[in-house]
C-alpha cells in the first residue's frame, strides 16, 4: 500500500482542523504546543498523524483499520527528520502503555510509565547516563533537599527559601528550570541563581534538564493560560524525581514556598505531597516541606512582581524584590 505524506502547520487551517477531529475520533487532544505534524494519507483519506512540540512527539494516532501495515514505523521516521531538519536530535514521545513495544521498534525507549501516560526517548542510555552524572554530587553523610526553581528573576524571595530549607537539611540542591520559555532566558536565570546562592555554602545548583518540569517531563506546567494542572503529567514528573534522580543525589525533602496566586504552581505543589511524600511504593519517600513566602509591606515576594515593574521601568520598586545580583543585571540589560 503506498501512503502520502505531508508537512501540515498550523497555517494549513482546512488541514489542521482535519487533524483535530482525527485526534478527536482517536480519543486524543490537540496538544496547543504542537507546532508541526506529519500526516499520512491513504489516497485522500487521513490515516494517522504524529505532532511535534520542540523536540517531543506527541499527538500520534493512527486509524484502526491500517494498524499493523507498518505505517508508524515509516511516521516516526518522516517526524524525526523534520525535528532533525529543525535542530532536534535527542526526542521524546508520550503515548499510551499499549503502545510501548510498538514505538520500542522504531528505536524509542520508556523512561517511566505513570497511568496512562508513557514518556519514552530515541536512547536506550541518555538518562541513565544523566542520572548517573548527578552521583558525583551525591553527599552521603546528612539531610539533603532540594528545591526545583525557575527563578524567573531569581529574587529575595527565592533566597529567603534557600536559607529556610538550609535550616532543615544539611545539604541542598537547586535545580534551575532548563526550558528557555520564560521571560528571561535559562542561562541569564541560571547565572542569577548562582550570583544570588553565593552566600550559601551548602548549596549545589543544578541546571535543569529534560526530566525536571520541561515540556517532555510535564508540559502542563508552562500552559499558563490554563487552570488545571492534569494529574498524570504532575505524577510523571514527579515519578521520576522521586524514583531516579532523588536516590541519584540521596534527597530525602523537597521544599517549595506557599503559592498565592499562580494557580498552576498551587496545585502542582499539592501533587509533590502526594507522589512524593503519600504515595506508597517500593521508591524512596521524598518528605515535601512547605514554607511561607516571605512578604514586603504586605505582598508577598514574587518573580511575576518584579516583570510587572521592569515593564513599568520601576527600579527602585524592583530593588525591594530582588538581591543586588539581579538588580544589577536587571538595570544594564533594561534600565532604558
Amino acid at each position: 500500500m503506498s501512503y502520502i505524506y505531508n508537512h501540515i502547520t498550523k497555517e494549513h487551517n482546512v488541514a489542521y482542523q482535519e487533524i483535530k477531529e482525527f485526534l478527536e475520533q482517536n480519543n486524543l487532544l490537540m496538544d496547543c504546543n504542537v507546532t508541526d505534524f506529519i500526516e499520512v494519507r491513504d489516497k485522500s483519506m487521513l490515516v494517522a498523524c504524529a505532532g511535534l512540540d520542540g523536540n517531543i512527539i506527541k499527538c500520534v494516532a493512527i486509524n484502526e483499520n491500517n494498524r499493523g501495515s507498518g505505517i508508524s514505523l515509516s511516521m516516526l521516521s518522516e517526524v524525526q527528520k523534520l525535528a532533525i531538519s529543525q535542530g532536534y536530535s535527542e526526542l521524546f514521545l508520550f503515548t499510551k502503555p499499549c503502545n510501548v513495544e510498538l514505538f520500542k521498534a522504531a528505536g524509542f525507549y520508556p523512561i517511566i510509565i505513570h497511568d496512562q501516560v508513557v514518556l519514552m526517548e530515541n536512547s536506550q542510555n541518555r538518562f541513565a547516563k544523566f542520572c548517573h552524572h548527578l552521583t558525583q554530587y551525591q553527599k552521603i553523610d546528612g539531610v539533603s533537599g532540594a528545591i526545583v526553581m525557575n527563578a524567573n528573576p531569581f529574587t529575595l524571595g527565592h533566597q529567603y527559601l534557600i536559607q529556610k530549607a538550609l535550616e532543615n537539611c544539611d545539604w541542598l540542591h537547586v535545580f534551575v528550570v532548563q526550558e528557555n520559555l520564560s521571560f528571561f532566558s535559562f542561562e541569564d536565570r541560571y547565572q542569577l541563581v548562582q550570583e544570588g546562592t553565593k552566600q550559601f555554602d551548602r548549596v549545589t545548583v543544578h541546571k535543569g534538564s529534560d526530566y525536571i518540569i520541561s515540556r517532555a517531563s510535564f508540559p502542563n506546567y508552562f500552559l499558563k493560560d490554563t487552570n488545571l494542572v492534569s494529574s498524570s503529567h504532575a505524577g510523571l514528573d514527579l515519578s521520576i524525581f522521586r524514583k531516579f534522580i532523588a536516590p541519584a543525589l540521596n534527597i530525602s525533602c523537597r521544599f517549595v514556598g506557599t503559592e498565592p496566586t499562580d494557580m498552576i504552581t498551587r496545585q502542582y505543589n499539592g501533587e509533590m505531597v502526594h507522589y512524593l511524600q503519600e504515595t506508597q511504593d517500593e521508591s524512596l519517600t521524598i518528605n515535601v516541606i512547605e514554607i511561607p513566602r516571605i512578604s514586603i509591606t504586605e505582598n508577598v515576594i514574587s518573580a511575576s512582581s518584579v516583570r510587572r515593574y521592569l515593564a513599568d521601568q520601576n527600579f527602585d520598586a524592583i530593588a525591594q524584590l530582588v538581591p543586588d545580583s539581579t538588580l544589577k543585571y536587571l538595570v544594564e540589560r533594561y534600565k532604558k
